[in-house]
C-alpha cells in the first residue's frame, strides 16, 4: 500500500520498484490509468537501457487498469486474486524469479462494487502475496482519495508507505508466510466490526488455521468480540482454528467474557 501526492512521487517511487524487480529477476507488470502511453515508461527507460528490450520481449506488460479489474464494468474479487494466481504461474514457468506488480487502484474507491468489498479484497491479495513470489504495490493518488478511506485499507497490509498518519490507530490484519493470518497493534471497539468482517471473509483463503495474536498489544472488550467471533467463524469454515502467541492479559479476558468455551478455538499454552 503506497500513496502519494504528486506526479512525479508516483513516478519517482515507482520506477524504483519496478528497476529493484528486475534486477530481482522478476516478470514485471504495471496496471496503469493512461495504458501503454504513461510517462513512467520514460522515466523507466531512462533508469535501464534494457527497458525498451522487457517490453519488446514481454518481461514488461503494461495495461490499462480499468481493463483488468472491470472488464465487464463489475468488479470481482475472486477473479482477480485468481489472475495473480495464474500470472505468476507464468512467470515461474517462464523461468522468472517471481511477479512483481505495481497497480493503481484509488479510482476503485469510486466503484460501487469495489467499494464494498475493497478492504477485504486487500486481505485476501496480501494473505496471497505471503504464500507466494508475489510482490504488489498499490498505489493510492491522494488527489483522489478521501483520508477517511484510507485507514483500514492500509490496516490490512504488512507494508505502508509512508507509515500511517499519527492519531492512526496502529492495526494491521495481514497474511502470515505459512498462511495464516496476523493481528497486531491496538483492536478497539472503532475497528472491532471491520476486523470481525475481514476475519470471515478470509476463512476460505487460509492455508493454515492459524490466527497469530503475539502481537496485539490492545483489546477491549468488543475487540475481543470480534476476536471471537471471527474466530468461531475460521474454526466453522476451517474444522478449527488456533489462537497462537495470546498475552496474559488477553488470556486472562478471554476467560472472564466466557470464549474459553467457543468449540474448536484452541489456544495454547
Amino acid at each position: 500500500c503506497w500513496t502519494y501526492r504528486s506526479d512525479e512521487e508516483r513516478r519517482q517511487v515507482l520506477t524504483t520498484f519496478l528497476v529493484d524487480g528486475s534486477r530481482r529477476g522478476d516478470q514485471l507488470v504495471y496496471w496503469a490509468l493512461e495504458g501503454g502511453g504513461d510517462p513512467l515508461l520514460d522515466d523507466l527507460r531512462g533508469a535501464r537501457d534494457e527497458v525498451d528490450a522487457f517490453i519488446e520481449t514481454g518481461r514488461l506488460v503494461v495495461q490499462p487498469a480499468r481493463t483488468v479489474y472491470t472488464p465487464d464494468g463489475a468488479f470481482d474479487p475472486g477473479a482477480m486474486l485468481d489472475n495473480f494466481r495464474v500470472l505468476t504461474a507464468q512467470a515461474l514457468q517462464e523461468g522468472r524469479s517471481g511477479l512483481r506488480v505495481a497497480t493503481e487502484v484509488a479510482w476503485l474507491l469510486g466503484h460501487p462494487d469495489a467499494l464494498a468489498h475493497w478492504d477485504a479484497y486487500e486481505l485476501r491479495a496480501d494473505l496471497l502475496a505471503a504464500q507466494l513470489p508475489l510482490t504488489v504495490m498499490c498505489g493510492y493518488d491522494m488527489r483522489q482519495c478521501a483520508p477517511a478511506e484510507l485507514p483500514i485499507v492500509q490496516a490490512v497490509h504488512q507494508l505502508a508507505s509512508p507509515p500511517p498518519a499519527p492519531g492512526t490507530p496502529p492495526l494491521r490484519l495481514y497474511g502470515t508466510a505459512d498462511g495464516g493470518l496476523g493481528l497486531e497493534g491496538d483492536l478497539d471497539y472503532r475497528w472491532a466490526g471491520r476486523v470481525e468482517s475481514l476475519l470471515t471473509a478470509t476463512a476460505g483463503d487460509l492455508r493454515v488455521p492459524l490466527l497469530d495474536i503475539s502481537g496485539l498489544q490492545l483489546a477491549d472488550v468488543a475487540g475481543m468480540r470480534a476476536v471471537a467471533t471471527g474466530a468461531r467463524q475460521l474454526a466453522r469454515t476451517l474444522d478449527h482454528v488456533e489462537l497462537r502467541g495470546a498475552s496474559a492479559n488477553f488470556r486472562k479476558l478471554w476467560r472472564l467474557l466466557r470464549f474459553d468455551r467457543l468449540g474448536n478455538v484452541a489456544m495454547p499454552t
